[in-house]
């Protein structure tokens, strides 16, 4: 539990993303090669972004955050543009697996697990866009866009 504390201390010790000093907006920032980035994105278990009828189904018990590492809105000390890595923080709620699809719409590039609570210490292949990860009851996951 030590190490795995630690783990989560260093990830946000070392990645702007997850240091905001601003709340999000969620809205399209940047229309890009790759299609539109929002700062932050909310997904379905299929992979899709969420709608506003997704918000109000109660049995909804899984959903996937995708948090831009280009699009942070406040400078650094030297009032220089911060940037990061994308990350994909995947939330499993419910007592059985499921299999979750991680978005197409999001910048290219395989996804690492960096933090899995079903299996701290487990190693993982990287994961490309559109493939399907198991996600383990009541485990979360976070991934970072390699």
């Amino acid at each position: 539990l030590l190490a795995f504390t630690r783990r989560l201390i260093e990830l946000r010790r070392d990645h702007p993303v997850f240091q905001r000093r601003r709340w999000f907006d969620g809205r399209p920032l940047v229309d890009g090669d790759h299609g539109t980035i929002r700062d932050i994105g909310w997904f379905r278990p299929d992979g899709q972004q969420m709608t506003h009828e997704d918000w109000n189904v109660g049995f909804a018990r899984t959903i996937g955050v995708a948090l831009s590492g280009e699009l942070i809105p406040s400078p650094g000390p030297r009032g220089e543009k911060i940037t990061d890595d994308d990350f994909f923080c995947l939330f499993n709620a419910h007592d059985e697996r499921l299999d979750v699809r991680l978005p197409e719409g999001l910048r290219p590039g395989p996804w690492v697990v960096e933090i899995d609570t079903w299996a701290p210490d487990r190693a993982h292949d990287p994961v490309e866009p559109g493939a399907t990860l198991a996600v383990e009851g009541r485990t979360s996951l976070v991934l970072r866009r390699c």
